[in-house]
């Protein structure tokens, strides 16, 4: 029994051990946390998070989208109360709304490094609306999902997901940032 606890001891403070070395933390933020830290904060976009905001600005998206990349840019990772400051680390943090959820990864300036957004059932592009029923005629769109992929280093990919039907099936159609489709 004393081997199986000194066992157990020993591979928890190896995990630790390994935890902090890595110097990742995790955070999950709801947009009600996420208002309470940005109301003490400074809400202007820091010009860590330029970057970003340059790369999503030249899309034109919905409210939904607007709305979370919003919270991912006013975020300030310096209120909350994993950030520490004494060493280099990265966070990650989750945002969850009604219809979209995002992880980013922040540094300890509150640089965004990456982002995954994932939009449900959003207000797609007209163009690419408009490709779709033109292709597909007797066809209704059902539902879609849009990811927004961030690399600070690769910049920005979009990719539109999008179910159509007819009388007999559902189909899903892969879209790249440009409305090509993918597969």
């Amino acid at each position: 029994m004393k081997n199986l606890i000194s066992a157990l001891l020993s591979i928890i403070f190896i995990y630790t051990i390994d935890a902090q070395e890595r110097h990742i933390a995790y955070l999950k933020t709801s947009k009600i946390e996420s208002i309470k830290k940005i109301r003490g904060s400074n809400i202007h976009e820091s010009l860590h998070k330029k970057v970003y905001q340059n790369a999503i600005t030249s899309i034109n998206s919905g409210k939904i989208i607007r709305e979370l990349q919003k919270d991912i840019m006013t975020f300030n990772i310096k209120t909350s109360s994993i950030f520490d400051d004494s060493e280099v680390s990265t966070y990650n943090v989750s945002f969850k709304r009604k219809q979209s959820k995002a992880s980013v990864v922040y540094n300890n300036s509150g640089e965004i490094l990456s982002s995954k957004e994932v939009y449900y059932d959003v207000n797609l592009p007209l163009e690419l609306r408009t490709k779709i029923l033109s292709k597909y005629p007797n066809n209704t769109l059902l539902s879609n999902k849009v990811k927004y992929l961030y690399n600070k280093n690769h910049g920005l990919n979009i990719i539109y997901k999008v179910w159509i039907k007819n009388e007999k099936r559902k189909v899903p159609l892969i879209f790249d940032a440009n409305f090509e489709t993918i597969l």
